[in-house]
């Protein structure tokens, strides 16, 4: 999920950890990820997160597509 680290995103990967499910999330900022990974405390194996800025891959994805 993009945005898992604050708000909206933050609330619906809390809820998918506390149902037992597994959950994901990218971020632009490394501290709001960091920050996440401190207020969940769950296993490694049941969540991941990584500060990426998906406009900018998603931008470079395009430029190789269109060449």
């Amino acid at each position: 999920m993009t945005g898992g680290a604050r708000g909206i995103g933050l609330g619906i990967v809390r809820r998918l950890l506390v149902d037992g499910y597994r959950a994901a999330f990218v971020s632009t900022k490394a501290e709001h990820v960091e920050r996440a990974l401190n207020l969940f405390g769950c296993a490694e194996d049941q969540f991941y997160a990584e500060r990426i800025d998906v406009t900018r891959h998603m931008l470079k994805t395009m430029h190789t597509t269109v060449r």
